[in-house]
């Protein structure tokens, strides 16, 4: 569960509102923004972490692109 915490925006924005609804004080805040290396509000993600729909892409294309040779090859 760490690592899914872990730099989520989503996250951010939810310790914010439990600080506007009276649920953590802005101490307690800040202590799990440290801890879970959260970014600030309105901080863009850095670019690697959408990167990975992008290397799934490459990775299921490259393996059809195998697939296909295979079965070329083998054609009579």
């Amino acid at each position: 569960m760490f690592f899914n915490l872990k730099g989520s925006q989503q996250f951010r924005e939810e310790i914010e509102s439990w600080v506007k609804e009276g649920i953590i004080n802005s101490e307690q805040s800040q202590k799990l923004s440290q801890k879970y290396e959260l970014p600030k509000l309105g901080e863009a993600p850095p670019f690697y972490r959408d990167s990975s729909f992008i290397l799934k892409a490459v990775a299921i294309l490259i393996g059809v692109a195998g697939l296909m040779l295979v079965i070329a090859q083998n054609w009579k």
